[in-house]
């Protein structure tokens, strides 16, 4: 036993009449008074002693058992006046927390003095006399707890840590309320807990200590750090005191910010209530816009199957993390068994209107094409949503794709602008770069070259700020991906062939849906069209149709494909056997809709003007032909289609004025690649004006324009000037060289005799030459032929 001289001295130096000991159990209350009796020579009562049979200036010392204090407090108090008479004292432990109104009006009183826990508690010196070579720790890991200093020896032995289970869940958790006891496991599962997750009077916290104490920023925190297994055993035993307790552990993480460890206690706890409520309150089905696509797989993967298919919110963040990661099976084979998209009613509107957005989004991933009916039906939706702003900046999301599937770039851009307002609103770093990103692709779609590049630009910003920028990996892509695409359609087409081959890894992993998949393939191949490489445009071609396909099965899909086709017939001026094509279309059941209307008019319509220029067909009625001049991409499209046919009409005068004035919108615009695609033709044109209204263009802005196209063609690296010949024409005078027929030229070559005849006649014209015998000599004379 050991002695503790210095307490014994404390408690027999008090004046009042009654001492209590008061403690938890465990503080060593029993040891000392029964060191106490040994120190006075005097008994211990088992029950309450009677001051009145006894010899004045006498000790009484009663360890009453149980709740036997609370039984006989009036009748110790009474005590009083009589033990104050005899001039006796009465020693008495306790077990009590909080405040008791007769003891603290007889502290008041002076009437009696209590000796709390803490100076029942071993001092740093007193253990230090016990185990001068580690009282140090022992004090960290015990804070003097008597029950833990005096067996320090035996802490380790299984059979110790099994008793001091038991006395714990015997002794100290049954003196505890039922928030106190939840409050003592949760400590033992964290390192503080936030004070007012518990809230409890000063007095209770005060004779909690040791086990629960304060620190310096007002948490509770365990004050005896080496009962944290032990607290864990009993919880881990309990499964209801376990549950409760870690509901303050969940609540205390979500308090201090730390959202995904709190839901993830709370799935992990059968907490499920907590956690979907949370989940709503951190950004429901948009989560991952706000804290990470990853946690977001993390937290779905923890709930159980049956608890997703059961919330709204939960089905609407899984259907947005899937098509993100490109799982489109999965994706397919959740919605359409998804028996909560499949309830006639729902409590709520907001709830009605968020299963339709749901199937909104498979419709943006499975369909390529919108109609008014789809637009019609999420119209409705917007007021339902309305209060719910993660809610109605998914569905501008989803309003905006679903402009872009019938090729309306204006409202599409409208409403890409509302998600992005609304993100900005809420900073969410994530969504406005995803904004950006999109309002770049469609402004690219419409030809405004400059202001793609702001957004790509203010992506490129935001992206940056994301709190889970370490976890991306394809949206880095996206950025070098719209930058790829404005050098196209800046004419920079060794920078652009080179951001392709950087981002075709997106073709494979990375979020795609049928309109950005379209808009991303016209890019790569139209890197491949600009410098001529037919081979490997077709080879592209082929791949990038089976990767569609196996991605959404969409039987508009093929139209596009052709429609791509037709464009490198077009580019090698096999124009006869576009028109097949486009023939073949136009006889099939199918109808051409959505984005792919547009590729198929400009086409049609630049098919009709090559059939025209090269094979004299006749001219159809303008009638025929369908302009669609509402953006400028469309108009400078259809612009030089038009200055092909005037050109061979022989209008030069009205040439001259509208190819003028058409450098000078591209130039403004920063738009290149639709003349790039016309470079065979437009070059031995232009070359006619500058020399022949040479002072009309000098020191002006058409001027500036048409330096600023050479220069183009020169990165190009079609040619070195616009003096000079295409690729195509290199070919054939080659061919010519070598004494071969126009017919076997065209064999040769893979075009049709028409264009070989057309090429060598602008190639004449060009060079005001009057026969093959002056164009070899000239080809000699230039290097042109070795």
């Amino acid at each position: 036993m050991i002695e503790r001289f210095s307490l014994l001295h404390f408690i027999t130096t008090q004046k009042s009449p009654i001492v209590i000991l008061n403690g938890m159990a465990g503080s060593g209350k029993s040891t000392v008074l029964k060191q106490l009796a040994d120190y006075l020579k005097c008994d211990i009562y088992n029950s309450l002693p009677n001051p009145e049979h006894t010899e004045p200036s006498g000790h009484f010392i009663w360890d009453p058992l149980g709740s036997a204090f609370y039984q006989h407090l009036d009748q110790v108090l009474q005590m009083c006046p009589l033990l104050e008479a005899k001039d006796q004292t009465l020693f008495i432990s306790a077990n009590w927390i909080g405040n008791n109104k007769l003891i603290s009006e007889a502290l008041l009183y002076k009437k009696i003095t209590l000796i709390d826990q803490h100076s029942l508690l071993f001092s740093q010196h007193e253990i230090a006399q016990l185990y001068p070579d580690s009282y140090s720790d022992i004090y960290l890991q015990t804070k003097g707890w008597p029950v833990l200093v005096a067996n320090w020896k035996e802490l380790d032995s299984e059979r110790y840590k099994e008793s001091l289970q038991e006395f714990i869940q015997a002794r100290i958790l049954p003196s505890l309320s039922y928030h106190e006891q939840r409050l003592l496991i949760a400590l033992a599962f964290s390192a503080s807990i936030k004070k007012n997750l518990v809230p409890l009077e000063s007095s209770h916290i005060e004779n909690l200590a040791p086990l629960i104490e304060l620190d310096r920023e007002n948490r509770y925190i365990l004050g005896i750090p080496y009962l944290r297994n032990t607290l864990e055993s009993i919880a881990r035993a309990d499964p209801r005191i376990y549950q409760e307790a870690m509901r303050i552990v969940a609540k205390n993480h979500y308090r201090s910010g730390q959202i995904y460890i709190a839901i993830q206690t709370a799935i992990n706890t059968q907490n499920i209530d907590l956690a979907i409520h949370w989940f709503k309150q951190s950004g429901s089905g948009m989560y991952g816009y706000y804290h990470g696509f990853s946690e977001l797989q993390q937290i779905l993967d923890a709930f159980p199957v049956e608890v997703i298919e059961s919330e709204l919110s939960l089905c609407w963040a899984k259907t947005i993390y899937l098509f993100k990661n490109q799982q489109f099976v999965e994706a397919r084979g959740f919605i359409e068994n998804l028996q909560l998209l499949k309830q006639p009613y729902y409590r709520h509107e907001q709830d009605r209107a968020i299963a339709i957005l749901i199937l909104a989004k498979y419709d943006t991933y499975f369909a390529a094409t919108s109609d008014s009916f789809k637009l019609d039906k999420l119209h409705k939706l917007e007021f339902d949503l309305s209060a719910d702003e993660n809610a109605i900046m998914n569905y501008y999301g989803m309003v905006s794709i679903h402009y872009s599937n019938l090729g309306d770039w204006f409202q599409a851009a409208v409403y890409q602008r509302k998600e992005l307002e609304l993100a900005i609103k809420n900073d969410i770093p994530y969504l406005i770069f995803y904004c950006h990103f999109n309002l770049a692709r469609i402004n690219l779609r419409m030809g405004y070259i400059d202001v793609a590049a702001e957004h790509s630009q203010a992506a490129k910003r935001h992206i940056k700020r994301i709190s889970f920028y370490h976890t991306l990996s394809f949206e880095h892509n996206f950025i070098d991906l719209v930058d790829g695409m404005i050098e196209l359609m800046r004419g920079e087409s060794s920078p652009a062939l080179k951001s392709w081959n950087k981002v075709s890894i997106l073709r494979k992993h990375s979020e795609v849906w049928p309109e950005f998949i379209t808009q991303f393939d016209f890019f790569g191949l139209a890197t491949q069209l600009i410098n001529d490489d037919f081979e490997q445009a077709v080879s592209l071609l082929d791949e990038l149709h089976y990767e569609y396909q196996i991605r959404f099965s969409d039987p508009h899909a093929t139209i596009y494909f052709n429609l791509l086709l037709i464009l490198i017939l077009q580019q090698q001026e096999r124009w006869v056997e576009a028109q097949t094509k486009l023939n073949q279309i136009n006889a099939s059941k199918a109808t051409v809709i959505g984005t792919f209307v547009e590729l198929y008019e400009w086409l049609n319509y630049r098919n009709d003007i090559g059939l025209i220029a090269i094979h004299k067909v006749p001219q159809p009625p303008q009638t025929n032909w369908v302009q669609r001049n509402d953006t400028a991409w469309s108009d400078i499209c259809y612009s030089l289609q038009e200055i092909k046919l005037l050109w061979h009409n022989g209008n030069t005068s009205t040439v001259t004025t509208k190819l003028l004035s058409l450098f000078y919108r591209a130039y403004k615009l920063n738009l290149w690649l639709p003349l790039l695609l016309e470079m065979h033709w437009l070059n031995p044109i232009l070359k006619r004006i500058k020399a022949s209204e040479k002072k009309r263009i000098q020191y002006t802005q058409f001027e500036q324009a048409i330096l600023h196209w050479e220069e183009k063609c020169q990165l190009s690296g079609r040619r070195i000037n616009v003096t000079e010949l295409t690729n195509k024409q290199l070919l054939i005078i080659q061919r010519l060289a070598e004494g071969l027929s126009n017919k076997q030229i065209a064999q040769y070559t893979g075009l049709s005799e028409s264009t070989v005849k057309f090429h060598l006649k602008n190639i004449f014209r060009q060079f005001d030459l009057k026969n093959r015998q002056a164009l070899v000599q000239l080809a000699n004379d230039k290097g042109w032929i070795h």
